[in-house]
């Protein structure tokens, strides 16, 4: 006899318009979902995808849950690596066993207020880097305002002007910002 004693499956292939949500309500018809786990990728010609990790609290007792679990254990104790196809949203998918479900377990508010004082340790230590960009940014601004400023003093004291180069230079448009 097969052994059930998996409670997790992973899905492949998912359309990339398909949500947590849309899983969930297509898994329950096979049992109780207490988790659905979604990951985005891109495949190596640049489309990208999904692939779900459903969580079962508990299997429904119909005989199509009970085949598709029979043929989800079956393919787990064969070579195929194709999955069981299935379908969501009109796109057949892939299933298989997961093997290696993540358990998450609830935090108490130890672990809670230990998590979120590392948050904000986090967004300060951001907080303190944007700052110091801006900072550089600043300062880079200045001096390519001082340069601008010395080359038009220095083209001035030779009868030249930026609108008479035959070629571009940087220069401060009407809104301030930079441009060729």
């Amino acid at each position: 006899m097969a052994s059930f004693a998996w409670t997790s499956i992973y899905i492949k292939n998912l359309r990339s318009d398909c949500s947590k949500n849309d899983i969930a309500e297509q898994m329950g018809l096979h049992g109780t979902v207490s988790r659905v786990d979604v990951v985005d990728f891109a495949r190596p010609n640049g489309s990208r995808g999904k692939n779900a990790f459903v969580h079962f609290a508990a299997w429904a007792t119909n005989k199509e849950t009970f085949d598709l679990r029979l043929a989800l254990t079956n393919l787990r104790e064969s070579d195929n690596k194709d999955g069981i196809p299935y379908s969501i949203n009109n796109r057949t998918c892939y299933m298989f066993v997961n093997e290696k479900p993540l358990t998450i377990e609830p935090l108490n508010d130890v672990q809670l207020s230990e998590s979120v004082r590392r948050l904000y340790e986090t967004i300060g230590i951001q907080q303190e880097m944007i700052t110091k960009q801006a900072d550089a940014m600043a300062r880079l601004e200045a001096r390519l305002d001082f340069e601008l400023d010395e080359n038009r003093r220095i083209m001035a004291g030779r009868g030249m002007s930026y609108e008479t180069l035959p070629y571009p230079l940087l220069s401060k448009n009407t809104e301030g910002t930079v441009q060729l």
